[in-house]
């Protein structure tokens, strides 16, 4: 009897696209390289970004005190506000590589994760397909779309490598990977808060598995065992306990993730505010409505693993904007899956000799990428600049001449602050609601925007030190109390502190001899102080500009 479901009128899994051969065991590797090689080229260089620098500060403190931290201490402003740092063993990790190797030691970290994050991936799109053309074009798409996700050191890698993963032993079914992936899954709540978005992810993706069986349409697809859906998810559940906060990050994560002051991080913006994207996240929406339109023309409809990644990457997508960078993790089985089925109805189509043809281009693409990355190891293992204000001059002022105290920075520099200037006290940076209120947050940001006298907000928190933006918009009512130390293009460090100034106005405040960049403060891995030793300062590649001499 033919399936409602069945186009042609008799295979329940008609509309899929008939079993080509396999491709071999060495197109694998091959198609494996290509997709890990576009990875590596592409993101070779990592601007270093001011949230490595609460990072590696983090971890510095604890091996320094051996104490847990449990409230926010660099902070004058909330210095008893809890702080719950869900990814601290991410943190430990890279500080012990950065202690060994400096910047070289992180960014090879981030290499790893993509590595691993990649080979998900192709895995993943090798399980639900076999025409080596499919596969070759949609891992090089969506490795293509990966950009973003790969581009900074954070601990979101730790959870794109972990989602690959869950895809694959979900689409694939093979009980290896699905008992590898549960305590993984609960393992990874010690590294990023993404581990909700994994556990979630593993419990649907059984549950359908289960639910295709019940209803006899997986085929020839092995069976589930009923541990799949009733054991793993516990198994994830349970070891995402294993932290030092106990069951209790569970609950925190989920707090934290529906904290409405989130959305004063930009990263946090639906995509339905579409009058607030920019070019790329409205190209990252059509895509996404592309592949819905693919997957409704094209995709088995029994096929409800697929269906619920499909439904998981659009959603999500479009919840916040971060979350496009796990999208393409989501939609490539779906989209592989999709063309296969397009071209089985195209009779005309022959793609046996395509294929052929992509299984020798997979192979001189994973040449030609690896080498070319391989000749650019070299200088890529340091940070590259990012093209935005900074404060690194400023902070080198700060610690040539021993200045510390109770500093307001602009929020993107806070992080940076805690890791180059650990002397000071700051008012907020990018640890966001795990360190702060939202009140805090919205103060830090809003300062000169909000109607109130940014005066006022210093006073109340009792601030020395000021550290702004060279166009921030509260730094005019500011140097009316607070005098000016330092400035160049970028920043301005000011002080209301008699000594400090008397410091200045009699000639004997020390500037470093040339322009330090951000990246000098994590290159070696002797520390921060290392940014203004002479080995360093020789190395610079532009000299003081008499701007930094600058007034306001």
């Amino acid at each position: 009897m033919a399936s409602p479901d069945s186009r042609s009128g008799s295979d329940p899994r008609a509309e899929e696209a008939p079993a080509p051969a396999a491709p071999s065991a060495l197109a694998g590797w091959w198609l494996l390289g290509a997709g890990l090689g576009l990875a590596l080229v592409s993101n070779a260089f990592t601007p270093v970004n001011a949230d490595l620098g609460w990072t590696l500060a983090f971890a510095r403190k604890l091996a320094a005190t051996g104490v847990f931290p449990r409230v926010n201490e660099e902070s004058f402003t909330e210095p008893t506000h809890p702080l719950v740092m869900y990814q601290w063993a991410f943190n430990v990790l890279l500080y012990a590589l950065h202690e060994r190797w400096g910047a070289a030691g992180v960014i090879a970290a981030k290499w790893g994760w993509m590595a691993l994050t990649v080979g998900g991936l192709t895995a993943s799109i090798r399980a639900v397909s076999r025409g080596a053309l499919v596969q070759l074009v949609v891992l090089l798409f969506a490795v293509h779309c990966l950009w973003m996700s790969f581009e900074l050191v954070r601990a979101q890698l730790v959870s794109f490598a972990l989602i690959a993963l869950v895809v694959y032993a979900g689409v694939s079914g093979r009980r290896w990977a699905l008992w590898l992936a549960a305590p993984l899954t609960g393992l990874s709540a010690n590294f990023h808060g993404g581990f909700l978005a994994g556990w979630g992810l593993l419990a649907g993706l059984c549950g359908t598995r289960m639910l295709e069986a019940r209803l006899g349409w997986s085929g020839d697809a092995r069976r589930p065992h009923w541990s799949e859906w009733t054991v793993l998810p516990g198994v994830a559940a349970l070891f995402a306990c294993v932290t030092p906060y106990g069951p209790r990050l569970v609950l925190e994560t989920l707090r934290l993730s529906g904290d409405p002051a989130r959305l004063l991080d930009r990263e946090w913006i639906p995509l339905w505010y579409v009058h607030l994207l920019v070019p790329t996240e409205k190209v990252a929406l059509g895509l996404l409505a592309v592949s819905v339109l693919l997957a409704l023309a094209f995709l088995p409809r029994r096929r409800l693993g697929l269906w619920l990644l499909l439904v998981l990457a659009v959603g999500t997508s479009l919840s916040a904007s971060r979350h496009l960078r796990m999208a393409p993790l989501l939609l490539a089985p779906v989209v592989a899956v999709s063309l296969e089925a397009m071209f089985a109805r195209m009779k005309s189509v022959r793609l046996e000799r395509l294929d052929a043809l992509a299984v020798k281009l997979a192979g001189v693409l994973a040449v030609g990428f690896l080498a070319l990355w391989g000749l650019r190891v070299p200088e890529a293992l340091s940070f590259i600049e990012w093209p935005f204000r900074n404060p690194s001059n400023a902070i080198a002022v700060l610690r040539l001449n021993g200045l510390s105290g109770r500093l307001w920075n602009d929020f993107d520099w806070g992080g940076l602050l805690l890791w180059a200037a650990p002397d000071s006290r700051i008012a907020c940076d990018g640890r966001h609601v795990m360190a702060y209120s939202g009140q805090m947050i919205s103060t830090n940001i809003r300062m000169g925007v909000d109607g109130v006298d940014p005066l006022v907000t210093l006073e109340r928190y009792g601030t020395e030190l000021v550290l702004l933006r060279r166009d921030d918009p509260a730094l005019p009512r500011v140097v009316t109390r607070f005098k000016p130390l330092f400035c160049d293009e970028d920043a301005c460090l000011l002080s209301r502190r008699p000594e400090d100034i008397a410091l200045r106005e009699s000639g004997r405040l020390r500037l470093p001899e040339n322009y330090v960049f951000v990246g000098d403060y994590f290159k070696s891995a002797r520390g921060p102080d290392a940014a203004w030793d002479a080995s360093v300062q020789k190395e610079a590649s532009r000299p003081v500009s008499p701007a930094f001499r600058a007034g306001l």
